[in-house]
């Protein structure tokens, strides 16, 4: 996790609780997280936007950011590769239009360097910006990353996996706008 200034804070006490249904005919179980903790992760997702942004937008090395991050170089590759394929871009940039029509000004599309993954983190960023300007109440943490996925999973009950593909993002324009 990150620390309040933005450093990494590695915790080994993190405890996730098995919980089972209680009738015997019944063999549903569910791991119950932590706050802030996101469903089959073992990195937070401010760490994973943190590091994918040190290598995007920042240009550091993978091996720089992953000493920085304290995990492996592979992790950082993955990270950046599924982050790169969260999101079509146009798709972010058509929500924050939607929602505010200088919502990406700026942001995505005049954005140079970083490719893909740093430009939908950007716009994950922008898209998090433009809604808590809306008056959505967002999850609090200071990556766009966590703020827009963390609450899908809590408003719509979907986890993007780093294995699986993800489901499409879902900006629904009648909730949000006010």
């Amino acid at each position: 996790m990150l620390d309040a200034l933005g450093a990494v804070a590695h915790v080994d006490a993190v405890v996730r609780r098995l919980a089972r249904c209680s009738l015997r005919s019944c063999r549903a179980s569910w791991t119950i997280y932590e706050p802030g903790g996101y469903p089959h992760r073992s990195f937070h997702l401010p760490v994973v936007a943190s590091a994918v942004n040190a290598v995007t937008n920042v240009g550091k090395s993978v091996a720089t950011v992953a000493q920085e991050h304290q995990c492996s170089g592979r992790a950082v590759r993955r990270w950046v590769e599924w982050v790169a394929h969260l999101f079509e871009p146009a798709q972010i940039t058509r929500a924050c239009a939607q929602l505010d029509p200088a919502g990406m000004a700026g942001c995505v599309a005049s954005a140079t360097g970083g490719g893909r993954a740093g430009t939908v983190l950007r716009g994950l960023e922008r898209l998090g910006d433009v809604l808590s300007a809306r008056g959505v109440r967002l999850p609090e943490t200071r990556s766009g990353l966590a703020r827009i996925l963390t609450d899908q999973q809590a408003r719509l009950g979907e986890v993007v996996y780093l294995t699986k593909s993800s489901p499409p993002l879902r900006v629904s324009l009648a909730r949000w706008l006010l």
